[in-house]
């Protein structure tokens, strides 16, 4: 059919002008474009992106796929809503709410978002103050993620997970439980449970997390995160998993296991030679775009001067050679200190990762001082969506 035009008659100051039945104006056009008075609302229907109108510019839309009015300069954008919260970065085609310690994430609209929330690594156990053995490496924290979720409008509390302080052989007796790392959160939609402990040279106990458990065994992961390795005893075991978490490593005679990993299990020590390795990890690039590895096992602690540490998982270089006279790598690091002995390395922060397990020695603690258990990474919580 023809259009159906309605246009005031001709002259400069002539309007077109709607009202309704009170006699009361509602749009009104001019020169420079159409005035709208006593409008509550406007509707406009919703269109996917893969529709979205050509657009020019001071054009609008609302696109159904992302859930946000769009405005054109030069290409299609998204009005901004209030979202707060984190340290936050941006990378093509995205902005992210990164959470390093813990705090509040706030959006006023629904929002459909990428979440990454990585639990707090396990230390590694320490060598005994009293017997020989090296320790178990720490197991890593779970790292899930939930992706295009859609998240209601709201304020959300986040929880990042804190890694795991080793312990020093002197201050952890058989009867006192290493520590685990710390659930990570974001309000109650992804949990993400802390790596489990290594465990020690030590004569008994399980590996459940009970505080006063003998620690021979390592700790049992939690809500997706991994078990921690053994202590250097052929009767440890390593911790089990919790799904989708990797078990940790066996202990072997004095040899402490390596911790699991995100994507493997720790591996056994072996004998009186070497520590057993931590398990890798996984990647995701919610947080820069380019992905980063995180939550790899701490590798196990050695028997004594002259044998080998475990390496850890790869997130911070655990496939280089291993070195002498250390203990667990943990993540890439090691603390060396020939007047102290042979600690575990600490996880690098915000990774999830486990600490490595202390070495042990084979002569009096005076002449070889017994390692301490290494500290478990930090968790980290990221929040991205597309803008």
């Amino acid at each position: 059919m023809a259009d159906f035009v309605i246009k005031p008659g001709a002259g400069v100051s002539n309007k077109l002008i709607l009202k309704t039945q009170d006699n009361t104006p509602v749009l009104t056009t001019s020169a420079s474009g159409v005035a709208l008075d006593k409008v509550s609302s406007l509707v406009l229907t919703p269109t996917a992106t893969a529709s979205a109108p050509s657009g020019s510019e001071g054009a609008l839309y609302y696109d159904s796929d992302k859930d946000a009015l769009q405005y054109y300069d030069t290409a299609w954008r998204s009005i901004t809503t209030d979202i707060s919260g984190g340290i936050v970065t941006t990378y093509s085609g995205y902005k992210v709410h990164t959470f390093v310690s813990s705090g509040t994430f706030f959006i006023d609209t629904p929002k459909t978002v990428d979440i990454l929330a990585v639990g707090g690594g396990g230390a590694g156990g320490p060598a005994s103050d009293s017997d020989s053995g090296g320790a178990g490496g720490g197991g890593a924290g779970a790292l899930k993620i939930s992706a295009s979720y859609a998240l209601p409008a709201g304020n959300y509390t986040v929880i990042v997970g804190a890694g795991a302080t080793g312990r020093t052989s002197s201050e952890y007796g058989d009867s006192v439980r290493n520590w685990d790392g710390g659930e990570s959160s974001l309000g109650t939609i992804l949990i993400s449970g802390g790596g489990g402990a290594g465990g020690r040279y030590s004569s008994g106990g399980s590996g459940v997390r009970v505080p006063t458990d003998n620690a021979k065994h390592g700790s049992n992961g939690l809500l997706g995160s991994s078990g921690g390795g053994g202590g250097g005893m052929a009767t440890s075991s390593g911790g089990a998993a919790s799904s989708p978490g990797f078990a940790g490593g066996a202990g072997a005679d004095y040899s402490g296991g390596g911790g699991g990993g995100a994507s493997e299990n720790g591996t056994a020590g072996s004998g009186q030679t070497t520590g057993g390795s931590g398990g890798n990890g996984a990647s995701n690039l919610y947080r820069t775009g380019v992905n980063i590895t995180y939550c790899t096992g701490g590798g196990g602690g050695p028997y004594k001067s002259g044998t080998v540490g475990g390496g850890g998982g790869d997130s911070g270089g655990g496939n280089e050679s291993q070195h002498m006279n250390y203990g667990g790598q943990g993540n890439g690091t090691r603390e060396i200190n020939a007047s102290v002995g042979k600690h575990g390395g600490h996880a690098m922060p915000n990774t999830g990762s486990g600490g490595g397990g202390g070495g042990g020695g084979a002569n009096s603690v005076s002449t070889e001082p017994r390692g301490n258990g290494g500290n478990g990474g930090s968790g980290i919580v990221v929040i991205r969506y597309s803008t």
